[in-house]
């Protein structure tokens, strides 16, 4: 599921996505999530929330954001 809505200067997004166990991933660095927290709170600061859950099978991700007027 994908949802995306702006309304003046708000953004909302939301995915959920069901979780595939597929044993340890050895080629990844496991820092993509920590990036993303790390840009939001340098193009965002204070402007921003993000949460993330794993819950029944499934991975959750919301993000809001406060954007500059244009």
């Amino acid at each position: 599921d994908l949802k995306m809505v702006q309304s003046r200067n708000k953004l909302y997004f939301n995915i959920n996505n069901s979780v595939h166990r597929r044993g340890v991933n050895l080629n990844g660095t496991g820092i993509g999530l920590k990036n993303v927290m790390r840009r939001l709170m340098i193009s965002y600061p204070d402007q921003h929330t993000l949460v993330t859950e794993e819950k029944d099978g499934r991975y959750r991700v919301e993000l809001y954001l406060t954007l500059d007027p244009i």
